[in-house]
């Protein structure tokens, strides 16, 4: 028998003398660079397809909710013969075109963050259009009201509503901060102020205001007076436009 603990053969070489490991280990390491790029570059498409469908999915639900409140305001003449209910959260209140900037926006009643994702928003217990007061509105900067950035003194904006028609002309535009709630407190006359974040061009929540303050010029109809509005309950409201 053979004693195994005194050979003396050399072991097994199952690579040649000389051998060079080092590309070896190079190739390996190009492997799993490459296996992480590849799964890098699969998260990120899959994030930009759900970005896409979910500016998409918004832009939808605009849509819809734009026509859904149209049909509702050419409903409502049949209502306007009687005493208008109350306005409840994201009820039709007015279709609002500039016709000179091309802007054409149904707004619903509130200004939270759903309704301004669907149109524009009614401040609540500002005034209506066409009645005594400061009819109060505001939208995003980077959707509905976009085109607010060309507005100037003179300016007709015209408002629809299940009541009438009313035409107003601008008087003035300024910035104001994000607690300038008096921008949407009762004025003298049938005043509209519209509401938007400023500079138009900022990326990500805007720190300003751009205010748009116009005065009627004439109706079709003539509403009753409404009640003062709460502006105490305007600054949150002001604060959470973008």
């Amino acid at each position: 028998m053979i004693d195994e603990s005194r050979r003396t053969d050399p072991p097994l070489q199952l690579r040649p003398p000389g051998w060079d490991e080092a590309p070896l280990a190079r190739v390996h390491t190009v492997r799993r660079h490459r296996r992480r790029h590849v799964w890098l570059s699969r998260l990120l498409v899959l994030a930009g397809l759900a970005l896409v469908g979910y500016v998409a999915a918004k832009k939808l639900e605009a849509t819809w909710a734009q026509r859904w409140a149209q049909q509702r305001l050419d409903r409502a003449p049949a209502e306007a013969e009687a005493e208008a209910p109350a306005l409840r959260p994201g009820d039709p209140v007015a279709r609002l075109t500039v016709p000179d900037l091309a802007l054409d926006v149904m707004a619903l009643e509130g200004v939270d963050e759903a309704t301004l994702d669907r149109g524009a928003g009614h401040f609540p217990g500002s005034a209506l259009p066409g009645e005594p007061g400061n009819a109060s509105f505001a939208a995003h900067r980077d959707t509905f009201f976009r085109a607010l950035g060309r507005v100037g003194e003179g300016t007709e904006i015209h408002l629809e509503t299940s009541r009438g028609a009313h035409v107003y002309r601008v008087t003035e535009t300024r910035v104001v901060g994000p607690d300038a709630v008096e921008v949407v407190a009762p004025l003298p006359g049938s005043q509209l102020t519209l509401v938007t974040c400023y500079p138009f061009d900022w990326v990500g929540p805007a720190p300003r205001r751009f205010v748009v303050r116009a005065v009627l010029l004439g109706s079709t109809t003539t509403a009753a007076r409404s009640a003062p509005a709460d502006t105490s309950a305007a600054r949150p409201l002001l604060r959470a436009l973008r």
